[in-house]
């Protein structure tokens, strides 16, 4: 049950780009300047207006509840209380503590619970504080990968010179600051869920290699 629904929480989290993508895509493919020179033009800009924000908020609203139900996910799949869960609102700040709560439950092969069940306090504490650092840094390093190779795409279809493409972004540096900073707090997210996923993997690999050699 508990990795059921770990990977319900890992489902929960990766729609969240989805809802964010669909529900703006949608937004922007309407436009209520197609109202002009047909009958009722005010009140059918005034609907197709009205559909465009509902959407755009109804998106919004989507992906917090998506992350609501990924931190309660999380803490089901750790037998803790929802008394965590307002910690949700402080996004993948949040979602560190809840991910560095002991698991109530750990299931009979859970390599990472072990592992971590090993550690004293102090290595503990030293433990998470270089997690912290290092799957900061890695979604950093992530999201200028993705620019990088997103700028490249561009210019590659465009045919427009990538210094020019670059000139572009940085006279709109608030808007590409504001999604480039959405990316790296999802990033963030998904590698702590992803990060106790792939130990187990680790040790489960190692556990049946061992097996294999000595048969």
């Amino acid at each position: 049950m508990a990795r059921k629904y770990y990977s319900l929480a890992v489902v929960a989290l990766l729609l969240i780009p989805v809802t964010w993508v669909l529900g703006g895509t949608l937004a922007i493919a309407i436009n209520p300047e197609i109202a002009l020179g047909h009958p009722h033009y005010g009140r059918n800009f005034w609907l197709l207006n009205e559909l465009k924000q509902l959407l755009l908020i109804g998106s919004d609203l989507l992906v917090c509840v998506l992350w609501l139900v990924c931190c309660g996910f999380l803490l089901k799949a750790k037998a803790r209380s929802y008394r965590w869960l307002p910690l949700a609102v402080f996004g993948p700040f949040g979602l560190t503590v809840l991910a560095m709560l002991g698991d109530r439950s750990p299931g009979a092969g859970d390599v990472y619970r072990r592992f971590l069940g090993r550690m004293k306090l102090p290595l503990r504490v030293v433990y998470e504080a270089v997690l912290f650092v290092g799957i900061w840094t890695v979604a950093y390093q992530v999201m200028v990968f993705l620019r990088e190779l997103l700028i490249w795409r561009q210019s590659v279809v465009t045919r427009v010179p990538i210094d020019v493409i670059v000139e572009q972004q940085n006279a709109s540096g608030g808007m590409y600051a504001f999604s480039e900073g959405n990316e790296v707090l999802f990033l963030v997210a998904l590698f702590y869920l992803m990060w106790p996923v792939c130990v187990n993997l680790a040790g489960w690999l190692g556990t049946a290699l061992v097996a294999s050699r000595r048969g």
